[in-house]
């Protein structure tokens, strides 16, 4: 009887032991992701490239060909979402929704020449039409385009019913 006992509680340690690690391990495995909004992503993005971002904001714009999502932040900047899965597609219903992206942060520049509307052929070549007389235009700045390369979402809100 009193080995019973005993195997019973050596029984009892051993899963409440067992527990209590599977539960450890499963808290060291999440993810750990830095909360920013779009804004805060734009203003420093150098120090988030390639890091793992929560964020939260509306979808202002579901692009129906290429399915990527636009958030804009306070300033007007955009921040695109992509899918991971590159064949994946956001479907426009997301439009106006509040969601929770969880995903990478990266950034890429994109050069723009200058161009004026009454450029010739023969001045678009010419590196010097910016000095020409009635052009005040200088090369467009640089300019990075934010994007976060989505894991997964989740809508938290409707901009609609808010």
């Amino acid at each position: 009887m009193k080995s019973k006992l005993l195997l019973i509680a050596l029984a009892a340690v051993a899963l409440i032991g067992c527990k209590n690690q599977q539960a450890k391990t499963t808290q060291t495995d999440a993810p750990e992701y830095a909360v920013v909004t779009p804004t805060k992503l734009v203003e420093s993005i150098a120090n988030y490239q390639d890091a793992k971002v929560e964020m939260e904001g509306m979808v202002n714009h579901v692009c129906r060909s290429g399915g990527k999502m636009k958030m804009m932040a306070d300033d007007g900047a955009v921040v695109f979402i992509f899918p991971k899965d590159t064949e994946e597609k956001y479907d426009a219903s997301l439009e106006r929704k509040i969601i929770k992206v969880y995903g990478v942060a990266s950034s890429h520049v994109v050069e723009s020449d200058h161009a004026c509307s009454h450029d010739t052929a023969e001045e678009k070549g010419d590196r010097n039409h910016a000095e020409h007389e009635g052009c005040e235009h200088e090369k467009a700045e640089a300019k990075p385009i934010i994007m976060v390369t989505a894991e997964r979402y989740e809508i938290v809100g409707d901009a609609d019913a808010e």
